[in-house]
């Protein structure tokens, strides 16, 4: 399947590949930021909060024992002072006051501690509730110490300090419960508010490893798909250049191969199709010159033929004049008898009649010898007549 994948679909798939590896990445980097994000507004907007909101109780709550302290000694010191009284009314009112402030920063405890619970991760709900059941323990002990405080303060102005100071006692002993007991939420606060930051140190310690896995695998990635798409390159290339390198060395007859897709695959299928109209180019030449071939051989037996024809003919022509002259010595001799015999007739007219015989028997041989030539001339004749038809 991977093999007929083209350069342009490798690509796509390459793209496709580091596209999805960076969105799955930035996915999750979102998720966890969003995550530290929660966190860090958990942190800044509850935790922080609480804590402040407990440092001020346990502020004021410290400050009221301070208050109940110099009031219990004030009302021991009226009528031997002469401010006591006033004092002793000034630091009731603070005490009161500061009381008021204490139950503010509870109720502000108790909502973030609500928001807590309602919006936290498990462990912080986990967390916030155990913190809201020491807080209500707190509240509850509060409100306890607020009572016997002002049994104390009951006391001192009926000026019975004996049962003022048995009171004061417990209330002492409910003062140092309760300041425990807002330090230990304090502490119990301020561990779950450190381990939401070391929690959110961790998840932006994980946040950098992931980016840069993310950025070392898209390398990874992105080397593997380079190199597997340079090779499927290159391996069509040189196919490419080997089917070249036969047909440049003159080899038109070995049939391409095309096995490659995309583009590759069309200039193979180019170059088979070069080849084959090359062939096709070359069988034309070699029948044309075939044809040329068998006209030049036919027109070569032409010419053969004719230069045999024209010298049988000349053959002819030559045997003829032979003949002509053979014919023309023969006429010659003839003559050369004939005027012999006619020198021998003419010295020897006037010999006897004994000679007429012989004469007429040259005679004879005269006529044989003219008839002889006549029909010498005859046959040269048509020996000119055989040599003008060969010349026409």
């Amino acid at each position: 399947m991977s093999s007929q994948m083209t350069i342009k679909q490798r690509l796509t798939m390459f793209v496709a590949l580091v596209c999805g590896i960076q969105i799955i990445v930035g996915a999750f980097v979102f998720y966890k930021l969003a995550y530290v994000e929660s966190h860090v507004q958990g942190v800044a907007q509850r935790d922080i909060p609480i804590l402040a909101s407990i440092s001020k109780a346990t502020e004021h709550q410290v400050e009221q024992r301070v208050h109940y302290n110099k009031a219990f000694r004030y009302a021991l010191e009226v009528g031997q002072e002469p401010d006591a009284s006033a004092n002793y009314d000034k630091e009731k009112a603070y005490f009161y006051k500061l009381g008021e402030k204490v139950e503010q920063d509870i109720a502000n405890i108790d909502r973030l501690l609500a928001d807590g619970i309602a919006n936290g991760t498990v462990e912080e709900q986990l967390a916030f509730n155990n913190a809201n059941i020491i807080l209500n323990d707190i509240k509850v002990l509060h409100k306890k110490w607020m009572i016997h405080v002002e049994d104390v303060f009951k006391e001192l102005d009926g000026q019975h300090f004996h049962e003022a100071e048995v009171l004061d006692k417990v209330v002492g002993e409910e003062a140092e419960t309760t300041t425990k007991m807002v330090d230990s939420l304090l502490s119990d606060v301020g561990k779950f508010t450190e381990t939401a930051v070391v929690d959110i140190e961790e998840k932006t310690v994980i946040l950098e490893v992931v980016v840069l896995s993310s950025v070392v695998v898209a390398l990874i990635v992105a080397i593997v798909m380079s190199r597997v798409i340079l090779n499927r390159i290159y391996g069509g290339l040189n196919k490419v250049s080997a089917a070249l390198a036969v047909q440049a060395s003159g080899d038109f007859s070995q049939v391409g191969v095309v096995d490659e897709p995309g583009i590759i695959g069309e200039l193979q299928q180019n170059m088979e199709g070069t080849r084959k109209s090359t062939n096709g180019m070359i069988a034309k030449v070699a029948h044309e010159v075939a044809d040329a071939v068998n006209a030049l051989n036919c027109a070569s037996k032409a010419v053969k033929q004719n230069s045999d024809a024209q010298s049988g003919e000349i053959m002819q022509v030559a045997t003829a004049v032979n003949e002509m002259s053979a014919t023309a010595q023969e006429i010659a001799n003839n003559a050369s008898l004939t005027q012999s015999a006619t020198e021998n007739a003419s010295s020897q007219s006037s010999e006897s009649m004994r000679v007429n015989t012989e004469a007429m028997n040259q005679t004879q041989q005269l006529i044989e010898s003219l008839t002889q030539s006549s029909a010498a001339l005859t046959e040269l004749e048509k020996t000119a007549e055989i040599l003008r038809r060969c010349w026409m």
